[in-house]
């Protein structure tokens, strides 16, 4: 995963930066072109992100169930979770904490927790008695 900086941008360059990307989008008229406008800002990994996230879309849209997108794309509930909160206007992945058990009974709370300017998943053990 990439490290991402989590200071703001000067405002100027950010404006700058957004009318460079509505320049890019609204150009895009083919399939190739947007091939390119995505190869051109986006790594490999981040493409098949995004490319995941819509196909998830357009699978909601059609009235799958969690089950069904899970099985044609391979991706997780929570991948699903955070697409539809993306459509309902929340935003993605806009949990901060998350409780998981395991069947072992292990209890896993992960938090974030900002280290060196980035965030870092942290995993917290207790386990019952």
């Amino acid at each position: 995963m990439a490290y991402i900086i989590k200071d703001k941008l000067d405002r100027n360059i950010k404006e700058v930066a957004l009318k460079i990307l509505l320049s890019s989008i609204t150009s895009i008229n083919s399939v190739g072109k947007l091939r390119n406008f995505l190869n051109k800002f986006l790594t490999s990994d981040e493409q098949i992100l995004l490319l995941r996230r819509v196909a998830v879309i357009e699978l909601i849209d059609q009235g799958k169930t969690y089950r069904k997108i899970k099985e044609i794309l391979k991706t997780s509930s929570r991948t699903i979770s955070g697409v539809k909160d993306i459509l309902s206007g929340a935003g993605y992945n806009r949990r901060n904490k998350k409780k998981k058990y395991s069947s072992s009974g292990a209890r896993k709370i992960v938090s974030k927790r900002k280290l060196y300017g980035a965030s870092k998943l942290v995993f917290k053990r207790s386990y019952r008695s």
